[in-house]
């Protein structure tokens, strides 16, 4: 991996002295983030399939590209872990970064909290499962941190947010929500460190309507 920041290489190693105690950049696999990334099609569904409008008895709500729709349960062909779990949902692509070189970058599309019985295409990729919501919503705040998307960002190569950008990421304790201030602590980082930061990464809010930010899976306009 081609890192393209210097002020990012510090950074990193910062964050993987604490998690490791090492100078490694390699994340064992208990502590990876990215183990909770699904990969693309995470139930089996193209970005191109729509769900059904009317929904009958037993059925899963779908989101896809457009809405929500609906879905049997026998249509599922993979996921079976996170149908019926907490979990979050974050677009494939991050649309709207526009050149590479005028940040700050929002780094991913805004994530959101998945319920039980809902299902998506690949639109979206899912990140659990998770025991609870209160665990869903801790994660929910890391991902809105601009650290843990400065590390996304350093594996970043395009508007893809595939499992594989999540490699720097280290999980974190799911009982609280976290703030950057608190990861900032945590690993340590300067001033300069955090100016970087702020600079590269624009804040995220969470409380906007992100249920069809997503473009379409595959489309690479970076």
């Amino acid at each position: 991996v081609f890192i393209r920041f210097n002020e990012g290489v510090s950074i990193l190693k910062k964050v993987m002295a604490i998690e490791t105690d090492s100078e490694s950049i390699h994340l064992p696999d208990a502590l990876r983030f990215d183990r909770l990334i699904s990969a693309r099609k995470p139930f089996g569904f193209a970005s191109t399939f729509r769900g059904r409008a009317l929904g009958k008895r037993g059925d899963l709500e779908l989101l896809q590209k457009g809405g929500k729709a609906y879905v049997s349960r026998e249509e599922i062909t993979g996921g079976a872990n996170l149908v019926d779990a907490w979990k979050l949902f974050v677009g494939f692509a991050a649309p709207g970064t526009g050149n590479k070189d005028t940040y700050p970058h929002k780094i991913i599309s805004t994530p959101f909290i998945g319920e039980p019985g809902q299902v998506c295409t690949e639109t979206y990729l899912t990140i659990g499962p998770f025991n609870s919501k209160e665990e869903a919503e801790s994660a929910l705040s890391y991902l809105s941190c601009r650290l843990t998307r400065l590390l996304i960002q350093l594996h970043k190569a395009s508007q893809n947010t595939t499992r594989k950008v999540y490699t720097f990421v280290p999980v974190q304790d799911w009982t609280k929500l976290w703030t950057d201030e608190a990861l900032y602590a945590k690993y340590g980082l300067s001033e300069d460190d955090i100016a970087f930061i702020e600079k590269i990464v624009r804040p995220m809010n969470l409380t906007g309507d992100t249920s069809d930010e997503s473009v379409e899976a595959g489309e690479d306009d970076e």
